[in-house]
């Protein structure tokens, strides 16, 4: 026999769940940052079974109106149930708030127990409305139905909601997927969040310490990608994972609200590459960064190409308008990835000359080469510019793409090259207002039109013959076209150019 018991009159505060496992936390099990008001009435269902068994579970009705909802019951020492309720209760949209310490809080409990865990939290407002609509008796008779309605709304958390995977792979073959789902409820109707972590078998302690010492890393990065403002990329935490415990390492978000700063992520970390992509309400970026750079360069050698190519994206945005935030996301995946390549690849003894003699002179050469590991890297999309009073000043597509490919080639009899090719392409068209402070409208005729096309490409050769001379050579080869046609609406458009081209060979050594 079912059985509801309230405490006073008026409306239910707190709902239960129903026997296939719909349950809510006590008020000891689970912190509350939103409080009710000191008038509150409590209110419980008895659930009775066909064994004689019941289940009695309740939940603290949020002020919103909403009954809180879980999918099992949470125990009072459970840190990740803890964090869900906190960060529910903080009534934020924005995903950082929503993330915030709930990946670290699963991992570090997996690293304890070794155990999978999955719980599902959502603040309901069809039972309250329901069960407000019914006299106390027929509320009585229709807990069925409110645990039903409950029910639908823990299925309804991960509809069409953003999700945040992470994926590990243990040397041993183990794998780890922790999932997370947030919903912030769209009018009002769900509002909850979903959590999921499964263990493929068994990991030893070394592999679980492992994947504890990620839990702050992972939440470093959620929270940088769940800013409102700016996707911020904080990665070194997931970089640095145990080599020897754990092979790769994947992240991957997908937030399918509309108009929000982060669209998409994907990060892979592992022995065959490191690579990331981005897009977002300012634009896309794409990056793939090899394991290991050609030959054993120095620490300051490869700080210093890093800084070049930093810079190099920095000029390349700047000319093509491109937007700020994405050239920054673009430049710090770059440093981290770069930071994080060692010099031990296939090109490792290219340079070590039978003769002594020529041991200076290969190290020379090799220093003419960038001490990178090669790159694939891309920015762009729509661009804007802002007056000061927040108006659309500029608007236009940017697209630029930097690489570096690299080989090695070894006849076995003493002849030995090395090639090296650093290539640039960018592309840019965008419109300005006439007038510092005015607002950019086509229809009106008074603008500029703006177009960049530049490309480059350097190749830095090294050749070694058998008698071990050893000459440097680099290639390059620029081409730049920038042009700007103002199209005033009272008289004849005009067109300026600054068009520069180079091609040169340089001996190095």
């Amino acid at each position: 026999m079912n059985v509801i018991t309230s405490n006073g009159s008026g409306l239910l505060y707190r709902v239960g769940a129903s026997r296939a496992g719909i349950a809510a936390p006590s008020n000891a099990a689970m912190p509350r940052a939103r409080s009710s008001d000191a008038s509150e009435l409590s209110t419980r269902v008895t659930l009775g079974e066909s064994d004689g068994r019941s289940a009695v579970y309740s939940d603290p009705r949020a002020k919103s109106g909403a009954a809180r909802v879980w999918s099992s019951p949470v125990k009072q020492d459970d840190a990740v149930g803890a964090v869900m309720a906190r960060n529910q209760d903080l009534g934020s949209y924005t995903l950082g708030d929503q993330w915030r310490g709930l990946g670290g809080a699963m991992l570090a409990r997996f690293a304890k127990t070794g155990e999978s865990y999955s719980q599902t939290l959502a603040d309901d407002f069809s039972s309250i409305n329901y069960l407000n609509s019914l006299t106390p008796e027929a509320q009585a008779q229709r807990a069925p139905d409110v645990a039903a309605l409950q029910a639908a709304a823990l299925s309804n958390v991960a509809t069409h909601a953003p999700t945040a995977k992470l994926k590990i792979q243990t040397r041993s073959g183990q794998a780890l997927e922790l999932k997370i789902t947030v919903n912030s409820g769209f009018g009002g109707i769900i509002s909850g969040m979903k959590v999921e972590l499964q263990a493929s078998g068994s990991m030893s302690a070394a592999e679980r310490a492992a994947v504890e010492r990620l839990a702050d890393g992972l939440d470093r990065a959620l929270e940088g990608l769940g800013r409102d403002d700016a996707v911020n990329l904080d990665l070194a935490g997931l970089m640095s994972y145990d080599h020897d415990a754990i092979s790769s390492v994947d992240l991957a978000v997908n937030n399918t609200q509309s108009h929000q700063v982060l669209g998409a992520f994907a990060l892979h970390l592992g022995d065959d590459k490191q690579s990331i992509s981005l897009k977002g309400g300012d634009g896309e970026m794409s990056l793939n960064v090899g394991i290991h750079a050609l030959g054993n360069s120095s620490k300051q050698q490869r700080d210093t190409a890093i800084q070049s190519t930093l810079d190099r994206m920095g000029r390349a945005g700047e000319r093509g308008h491109a937007n700020t935030a994405l050239v920054e996301q673009m430049k710090a995946a770059f440093k981290a990835f770069q930071a994080a390549a060692v010099g031990d690849g296939a090109g490792k003894d290219t340079f070590k000359a039978d003769a002594l003699a020529a041991s200076a002179e290969a190290a020379d050469a090799a220093s003419k080469l960038s001490g990178l590991a090669d790159f694939d890297a891309s920015f762009g999309g729509d661009t804007y510019r802002r007056n000061r009073f927040g108006s659309n000043h500029e608007a236009g597509q940017a697209h630029y793409q930097l690489s570096q490919t690299s080989t090695s080639k070894d006849s076995g009899n003493g002849d030995w090259s090395v090639a090296q090719t650093v290539a640039e392409q960018l592309s840019a068209d965008f419109r300005t207002a006439t007038g510092a402070d005015a607002m950019l409208d086509v229809r009106t005729g008074q603008y500029s039109t703006t177009s960049v096309r530049d490309s480059s490409a350097v190749t830095t050769l090294i050749e070694s013959a058998a008698d071990h001379a050893i000459r440097v050579l680099r290639k390059t080869d620029e081409s730049q076209l920038k042009t700007v046609t103002d199209a005033p609406s009272d008289r004849t458009a005009t067109r300026h150019a600054w068009p520069s081209q180079r091609s040169v060979v340089e001996r190095l050594h």
